[in-house]
This record gives C-alpha cells, structure tokens and sequence, in this order.
C-alpha cells in the first residue's frame, strides 16, 4: 500500500543516515524493522514484496512488458485476440502460487 511504502521509505532514509546500505543483509533489517509490532509472516512478506519492487525496477520489468505487448498488438491481425496466462509466486511462500489471465483484442 501506499501508506506502507512511506514507512518504507522514511525507514530506508532514516537508516542511510547512521551507515550505508551495503547488503542485502542490510536493506532486509531496515525493512522488517519498519513494522517492529508486526507479525514474522507479515514481516517476511514486507521484505518480500520490497525485494520483488525492486527486481522488477531494477530488471525493467513493467518496461519490458509495456514493449512487448506494443510489439504483440503490431503483429495481431485485425480481428486478433491474444490470451496470456502470467505465473506468479511468492518465494517465501511456495504453495502460494497465483495466476493472472488476460485478454488483448484489437478491433
């Protein structure tokens, strides 16, 4: 939420001003001690969800998808429909796995 990604933020912020980030180590703790009442499965999930924004900037992922589907909707046909199905899981949690189906039709 948007409201977490500023405690996230300010706990960052407030971290680099004692000493850098130099880990992975280092950014996880800055994490799971934004939130100290927390749970552990809540706070494992924090760090989760903060290393996976960060891979999927870092990788440009959003880019890259934002480009291919530029270049699937060039080569469609007219009356052309794309179906994608999007694996998701969540490494922390394996069983947990989720799919996201969507449809792309060029009229």
């Amino acid at each position: 939420s948007a409201a977490a990604s500023d405690v996230y933020k300010r706990q960052v912020v407030k971290g680099r001003k004692g000493s850098m980030i130099n880990t992975t180590k280092d950014l996880h703790n800055l994490i799971w001690n934004a939130f100290p009442t927390a749970t552990n499965d809540s706070r494992y999930g924090n760090v989760t969800r903060a290393f996976q924004a960060l891979r999927i900037a870092v990788n440009y992922e959003l880019m890259n998808l934002e480009r291919l589907l530029e270049i699937v909707l060039d080569h469609l046909e007219d009356t052309g429909l794309l179906l994608s199905l999007i694996h998701i899981s969540e490494p922390t949690r394996p069983r947990l796995i989720s799919y996201a189906v969507f449809c792309l039709k060029k009229n």
